[in-house]
């Protein structure tokens, strides 16, 4: 005995991007940047860390900026870093003094092939 399935149009759709839906759910990863910032007497370190939830190559950007009675400047550095699956890991650590006044900021950002997978900003104070 034959089975017959009767689908209108729209349903057929929503069945299909249904199935899309879950699919590109599946291959999406999530990726985190953590940083931690310790402040001692006048200097302040800075620890980016970046997350992974698969093994994976990403490149990150780390961007310091620093203002005040002095001046302003800013710098940059970037590499690439083998994230393994749950593990936090150290990307870089920038230390530099701080006088009464000083505004620092820094960004981190994760890129997978060229793309943004995870990006942070800290500031202090």
């Amino acid at each position: 005995m034959k089975s017959v399935v009767h689908m209108s149009v729209a349903g057929f759709l929503v069945l299909i991007m249904s199935l899309l839906m879950s699919q590109t759910n599946a291959t999406e990863n999530n990726y985190s940047v953590d940083i931690s910032t310790v402040v001692d007497n006048n200097a302040i370190s800075f620890i980016p860390y970046g997350k992974a939830d698969v093994d994976t190559r990403l490149v990150y950007k780390v961007t310091f900026g620093k203002s005040g009675s002095a001046g302003a400047s800013q710098s940059q550095q970037s590499g690439e870093v083998v994230l393994m699956a749950g593990e936090s890991k150290p990307l870089t650590l920038f230390s530099l003094n701080l006088l009464a006044g000083d505004t620092f900021s820094a960004t981190v950002t994760l890129l997978k092939q060229g793309e943004v997978v995870a990006e942070k900003t800290v500031q202090y104070p």
